[in-house]
């Protein structure tokens, strides 16, 4: 069973993950203007791709995937599992 069948199955799971999102994106505010609302995401929306970049190189653990890896079948069709979940 798939994370996308059981958020079918039982929508109630992502109403409160739903209203956050609707909370923090101004784009979905209905009162605002469509510029203003823009401006506002604008301001509070950043891009993490350095932040992320930064992060892999201080973690020991992607060396150790790297290099481990290659190495084993396994180890490859557990990464390529868990990377197809997200």
């Amino acid at each position: 069973m798939s994370l996308q069948t059981i958020q079918r199955r039982y929508p109630w799971i992502m109403a409160p993950t739903q209203w956050l999102s609707n909370l923090t994106t101004p784009e979905r505010w209905p009162f605002l203007p469509h510029a203003l609302a823009l401006a506002i995401t604008r301001l509070i929306a950043f891009d993490t791709t350095g932040i992320g970049r930064a992060v892999r190189q201080l973690s020991p653990f992607d060396g150790i995937r790297n290099a481990l890896l290659p190495r084993s079948s396994f180890l490859r069709s557990l990464d390529w599992r868990a990377r197809k979940l997200f």
